[in-house]
């Protein structure tokens, strides 16, 4: 996870100092469209980037296959489908072209989560310009729960979760008000006797596979709940620009299915959407009494 003190100078400077948000969005779409041309070499074979050791070599078809440069083929996606939302706020042409690219590697990557929140995504977008875009989002859920029942490994993606989500809600709520404290989870490699299809096994948890339960276990769900509650109310307050609320989107969803925050790229990006919340917050209230800034 990055440190809170940086964290906290990056979302500082954005707000405060950050002058032309296209400028940044511009800067974003062009990493998002050479990871994306070097991500698509990397689908036929030519991948000089990364050298595979035997003890990654098990997730390798997952995680490491389609990376661009972010390491890790959601972290990629993720990226891309964030930078798609507020792609439109420098042109349609910018959006069209990475909802192409994401289109093509969700192909590739086979991500649930990632096809969910893409999908919600697009939902949002073209909500308002056409009923027939909320009777498809309809019959899409009701193919992601048809899918869940007919795919096997979507169920085993699912099943393979449940006992790190046991372990972090019983252990969380032996300690609710101060929690366990940052990182200590991943210091540690929790061991439970969890009962699984009728049947009682040891389990050794690895990943919390979902950054709420996470935080719920590291800080507590007292203390989780209250900074939830205050960054919700301080947001409340504004109008808030529809694009970059779009963008949270991806940002809120996926973390009920991986671990985001102990990668710096992701915290970074993430702290990126939510200082746009504020700037284009304080753009609106600007012109109401005069010009835009930006």
């Amino acid at each position: 996870m990055i440190h809170i003190i940086p964290g906290c100078l990056l979302y500082y400077t954005l707000v405060k100092y950050l002058d032309n948000i296209k400028d940044v969005i511009y800067f974003l779409f062009w990493i998002a469209i050479v990871n994306s041309i070097v991500a698509i070499f990397q689908i036929f074979g030519f991948d000089s980037l990364y050298v595979f050791s035997p003890e990654n070599q098990a997730i390798q078809g997952q995680h490491l296959t389609v990376t661009g440069f972010m390491a890790r083929s959601y972290h990629l996606m993720y990226f891309l489908i964030v930078v798609f939302t507020l792609a439109s706020l420098i042109g349609r042409k910018y959006q069209i072209v990475l909802a192409i690219v994401c289109s093509i590697l969700l192909f590739k990557i086979k991500s649930y989560a990632l096809i969910l929140a893409f999908f919600c995504v697009l939902y949002f977008i073209w909500r308002k310009k056409s009923i027939l875009v909320s009777y498809l989002f309809g019959a899409f859920l009701i193919t992601c729960v048809s899918a869940f029942i007919i795919i096997p490994q979507l169920r085993h993606k699912i099943i393979i979760r449940l006992p790190a989500y046991s372990v972090l809600i019983k252990e969380s709520f032996v300690n609710p008000f101060k929690g366990y404290g940052l990182g200590t989870f991943d210091l540690i490699s929790q061991e439970s006797l969890d009962t699984l299809g009728g049947k009682e096994t040891t389990v050794k948890v690895d990943s919390s596979y979902n950054q709420y339960l996470k935080l719920g276990y590291e800080l507590g769900w007292i203390p989780f709940l209250i900074i939830c509650y205050g960054i919700i109310r301080y947001f409340r307050r504004f109008e808030l620009n529809r694009v970059v609320m779009t963008a949270t989107i991806p940002i809120l969803l996926f973390p009920m299915f991986h671990e985001v925050l102990r990668f710096a790229r992701m915290d970074i990006l993430i702290i990126f959407v939510f200082a746009l919340l504020d700037i284009t917050r304080k753009e609106k209230n600007y012109e109401s009494t005069s010009s835009v800034r930006r």
